[in-house]
C-alpha cells in the first residue's frame, strides 16, 4: 500500500529507493517472489515496494539498452539533418492505493486518554498538597483504572508492530479507528485476501484457557478464562465490532449486506501465559490467539481480490476516521 504524507503546502515528499538488508520478510513487487529478512533488496519508502536484485538489475539493464538505442537514433537523425523530436517525460505511474489511507498509530487514543487521567490526577494532587505534591506522587501508586489505559496502550502498539509486518500492495493495516456515534474504537483492522480481520488487543497477565460450563450430564458452552477469571465478555464485545464494519462495507461486495463469512474478527492477547504446544483458540466465531499466529492467519491465502482489497480498505478508511 502506498501511504502517502502531505505536507503544510499540500505536496507529496519523495524519499529515493535505495539498496538494504531487509530487516523482515518482503516479496518482490516485480517477480512476486519471497524475500525472507536478511536478503539484500531494493526497498522504495515512497511506494513502500520492495524489487530483488535480480529483478533491479534486470530493469537497470533494460533502461541501459534503451537509452543507448535512443541515443543511437538521434545520432543518426542529426547526422541526416532531421530535428529530433524530444519527447515529453512520461506521468508519474499511478501507486495501486492511489487514494491516501490514513492508517493512525497504535493505540494512540489510549495514550491519550492515560496522558488525560494522569494529568488530571496529577493537578488535583498538587492542588491539594502545593508543597508535598511531587512527593505524594511519587510515593503513590496510580489508580488502576488510570494504569489500565496505559497497559491497554503498550498491548495495542505490540500489536501493532506486528501487524504492520504485513503491510504491502496487497495488505493494508489500519490502526485505531473510532466507531461512529460512539466513545469506543476498533484496535486494527487488516484488509487482505484472507479477509477484512477485526482485531482487538489484550494485554493481561496469568494463564489463558478454554473451560466448559455447566455439569457432566448438561455440558454448557466453552468460557474464557484468563489467570482463572472469566473474561467470556470480550469474545461477547466483538460482535458490535463486526457490526460496525459491516454496514461500513455494505454494497461493496457481491452479497447484500456484506458476506459476514469474510469478516473475521480476533482477540489478540499479549503478556499472558500459553500452555504447551497451545493453538488458535476459537469461541463464538471469534479466533484467540497471541499476535504471531495472528499475523500468520491474515498472511494465507483468500477469497479476496486485489481490487477488493483496495476498495475496502479505502473505504473503511474514509468511514471509520481515527480515533
Amino acid at each position: 500500500m502506498h501511504v502517502s504524507e502531505t505536507t503544510a503546502t499540500g505536496a507529496i515528499p519523495s524519499k529515493p529507493a535505495r539498496v538494504m538488508t531487509l530487516r523482515r520478510d518482503g516479496r518482490c513487487a516485480m517477480c512476486d517472489v519471497e524475500l525472507p529478512s536478511g536478503t539484500k533488496a531494493q526497498w522504495d519508502p515512497t511506494r513502500r515496494t520492495t524489487t530483488c536484485l535480480r529483478c533491479l538489475d534486470q530493469s537497470l539493464s533494460q533502461t541501459a539498452d534503451q537509452l543507448r538505442d535512443r541515443t543511437a537514433d538521434l545520432t543518426a537523425e542529426r547526422t541526416a539533418g532531421i530535428e529530433p523530436v524530444i519527447p515529453s517525460p512520461p506521468e508519474e505511474l499511478t501507486p495501486l492505493f492511489a487514494d491516501p489511507v490514513e492508517v493512525a498509530n497504535a493505540g494512540a487514543s489510549a495514550q491519550r486518554e492515560y496522558d488525560r487521567r494522569s494529568a488530571k490526577r496529577e493537578k488535583g494532587v498538587r492542588d491539594r498538597h502545593p508543597r508535598l505534591g511531587g512527593l505524594i506522587l511519587a510515593l503513590s501508586d496510580e489508580p488502576q483504572s488510570t494504569a489500565a489505559w496505559a497497559q491497554g496502550a503498550a498491548g495495542e502498539r505490540r500489536v501493532g508492530h506486528e501487524l504492520d509486518t504485513l503491510r504491502s500492495d496487497r495488505i493494508v493495516v489500519l490502526h485505531d479507528r473510532r466507531i461512529p456515534r460512539s466513545k469506543a474504537n476498533i484496535d486494527h483492522l487488516v484488509v487482505a485476501s484472507s479477509g477484512i480481520h477485526v482485531i482487538d488487543a489484550k494485554r493481561y497477565t496469568g494463564k489463558i484457557e478454554m473451560r466448559t460450563s455447566g455439569s457432566f450430564f448438561r455440558p454448557g458452552p466453552n468460557q474464557l478464562f484468563i489467570g482463572g477469571r472469566n473474561k467470556t465478555r470480550l469474545v461477547d464485545n466483538m460482535a458490535k465490532q463486526v457490526q460496525v464494519v459491516e454496514t461500513a462495507i455494505a454494497g461493496l461486495l457481491d452479497d447484500e449486506p456484506a458476506n459476514p463469512v469474510l469478516i473475521r474478527p480476533a482477540l489478540c492477547f499479549v503478556h499472558v501465559e500459553w500452555s504447551w504446544f497451545a493453538k488458535p483458540m476459537m469461541l463464538g466465531g471469534v479466533r484467540i490467539s497471541g499476535p504471531r499466529s495472528l499475523v500468520k492467519m491474515i498472511g494465507e491465502p483468500g477469497p479476496l481480490t486485489l481490487d477488493q482489497v483496495h476498495a475496502i480498505a479505502t473505504c473503511l478508511s474514509e468511514k471509520l476516521v481515527p480515533a
